[in-house]
């Protein structure tokens, strides 16, 4: 998967072009360039300047570039306008939708593939309205009624349905979860949780304290789903035991539509007796 990385950096806003290329490779992409425009502001229609898109396109036609991945976060209506500026079959995402690509590569349980399933849906749901604008605009047609207002009510029905359903599978999950923490508070035991950004150590710590042998040093968001162990720890007077509880890490401007689908995760945390945070 060949790929270049598009940032445009504006004033006061940290770049974040390093983070995503590093995200990408983790997960098989081949970053081939990285390019940085500096602007005081992002433009209005395409987050780089007209010229700097250009030079994009020649980039992508010379060397065969299939992805083009932004460090910025790009609305619905920048998306579908850089993609349409670049032209051919390259595909245009942003930091968010790499985040959930990586989340869907790491992802292990049902539990944290419902999850990714839904924040996909959530993030992408204002898109259906400006591909058929789009498309409206290029006088295309989209499936038997060309563009209007009825194809999109039809999209717009069917993803509200999908995510319903997906929520309901979700709050079962979170039912049960809830239980399991409901028992070990009334086994008396005390909840560590731990926490902080992605590859900081949390799994490490996890598996020494608890004896584990979990999956560490993959690249971020190794963990999607929260893992409790009861912990004893033998001392000369009586044992001290607890529940240790491995967490999914996070990083700096997580979208709140992917935190909020990590609903379990944040709950275990805010939750526990102590947090111990990993930087």
């Amino acid at each position: 998967m060949r790929a270049i990385v598009v940032e445009c950096n504006i004033p006061k806003v940290p770049s974040r072009v390093e983070e995503v290329a590093s995200m990408a490779r983790n997960i098989g992409y081949d970053v081939l360039e990285i390019i940085v425009q500096k602007r005081e502001s992002v433009h209005h229609s395409t987050c780089v300047g007209p010229g700097k898109l250009t030079e994009i396109r020649k980039v992508v036609e010379e060397k065969g570039i299939e992805f083009v991945i932004f460090a910025n976060t790009l609305p619905s209506s920048q998306v579908f306008k850089v993609q349409k500026g670049l032209g051919g079959d390259v595909k245009v995402i942003d930091r968010n939708l790499l985040i959930l690509e990586v989340f869907d590569k790491r992802a292990m349980t049902k539990e944290a593939k419902l999850q990714i399933r839904l924040a996909r849906l959530r993030y992408t749901f204002s898109w259906g309205r400006e591909f058929l604008r789009l498309e409206g605009i290029l006088g295309e047609q989209v499936g038997w009624s060309g563009p209007g207002d009825y194809p999109y009510s039809e999209y717009e029905r069917e993803a509200r349905k999908r995510i319903s359903r997906l929520e309901a599978e979700l709050r079962d999950l979170y039912k049960k979860k809830g239980l399991l923490r409901e028992r070990r508070r009334e086994l008396g035991f005390p909840i560590v949780a731990l926490a902080g950004h992605t590859q900081s150590g949390k799994t490490t710590f996890f598996n020494r304290v608890a004896s584990e042998g979990k999956n560490v040093g993959l690249g971020p968001f190794t963990t999607l789903s929260t893992v409790a162990r009861r912990v004893i720890i033998p001392s000369s007077g009586s044992n001290t035991e607890f529940i240790l509880v491995d967490s999914i890490g996070f990083i700096e401007d997580m979208h709140p539509t992917i935190l909020k689908a990590f609903n379990t995760t944040l709950g275990e945390i805010v939750q526990a007796d102590l947090i111990l945070l990993f930087c």
